[in-house]
């Protein structure tokens, strides 16, 4: 496992983030930053408290295959590469946003939180309108910048 993370950021821990399947594969430190920053952000925005779920984050190859029912489809989640070769760190998360602006929690619709993300410039890769309505999550990456 790669250690570079020295700094115990204030709403994630070294957990969060690793792939469902127990290998111990994390997501990439850096992308972890990115979405402490992101956070720092829509709380300038919204002036409120702000909670970032991370619905899923880096998958190692066979996890991957999992996800998508046995049929091999290239992912940010299991790194730079894409599955195309194993990598040590996912490069995407798939998160859910909430605020509390009063008193209970609320979530951040995801055409807005994509929004968000394109103009924070943090992420290569926002994702939202292909998932359907039915999807409540975002998806960020560190590839290229692109939207989908």
């Amino acid at each position: 496992m790669i250690e570079r993370l020295k700094v115990q950021l204030r709403n994630f821990n070294i957990e969060e983030g690793k792939c469902a399947c127990g290998c111990g594969k994390i997501t990439a430190p850096e992308l972890m930053l990115r979405l402490q920053a992101f956070i720092i952000y829509l709380e300038s925005i919204y002036i409120c408290p702000i909670r970032c779920l991370i619905t899923g984050g880096a998958r190692c190859n066979k996890h991957q295959l999992d996800v998508y029912g046995g049929v091999k489809k290239e992912s940010y989640h299991c790194g730079p590469r894409r599955g195309k070769v194993p990598d040590p760190e996912g490069w995407a998360t798939d998160v859910i946003v909430e605020i509390k602006p009063r008193d209970s929690w609320t979530r951040i619709a995801k055409h807005q939180l994509a929004e968000h993300a394109i103009n924070s410039k943090l992420f290569g890769g926002v994702g939202w309108k292909i998932y359907g309505p039915a999807s409540n999550f975002l998806h960020l990456d560190m590839g290229p910048v692109r939207t989908f």
